[in-house]
């Protein structure tokens, strides 16, 4: 099952990635699958169809790094690299024009988010000035005038249900 899929802007093909294993672009009417980059995770295709942006993660440095990852080719260029690890797994999205990549950046251990963005060109990043409880993930209206978030305070409940099982005979 794919973590992460993303329809190309002509709707004829699919990048997806599994849990742990490369991201992938599938052309539709042939079946075709080509490898876009070679390690998994969270990404967000351009408006354009062009550039994935990318979560990676240095185990060793303990940082993650949003690359941009050519969907025809070439090397990927690090936007933006951060000292905590984690960040780029709540969810990132594209701004309409193409010109900056919107994340949401957990703080207090990670029960609220904040939405920040980096710029394409520059790799300068800055926050938007939405912070809450639970803000997870983002994703900008083609018009971009418009976002859609998940977020809220994240509670459990507990629940005591009574007479709902069938009885149950003592065994030997």
């Amino acid at each position: 099952m794919p973590r992460v899929a993303a329809w190309s802007p002509d709707g004829k093909s699919v990048f997806y990635c599994h849990v742990s294993g490369p991201i992938f672009l599938k052309d539709l009417e042939s079946g075709v699958e080509k490898q876009i980059y070679p390690k998994g995770g969270v990404f967000a295709l351009s408006p354009d169809g062009r550039w994935l942006a990318v979560s990676s993660h240095d185990p060793v440095a303990k940082t993650d790094a949003l690359l941009l990852v050519p969907v025809e080719g070439g090397t990927p260029r690090e936007l933006l690299r951060l000292p905590e690890p984690g960040v780029f797994n709540f969810g990132m999205a594209w701004s309409a024009d193409g010109r900056h990549v919107l994340f949401v950046r957990p703080r207090s251990n990670f029960s609220k988010g904040e939405l920040w963005r980096v710029a394409v060109d520059s790799g300068e990043s800055s926050p938007v000035g939405l912070v809450m409880d639970g803000l997870s993930d983002v994703r900008v209206h083609p018009d971009g005038r418009r976002i859609a978030f998940v977020g809220g305070p994240l509670k459990s409940e507990v629940w005591v249900m009574e007479n709902f099982l069938p009885g149950l005979r003592a065994g030997r």
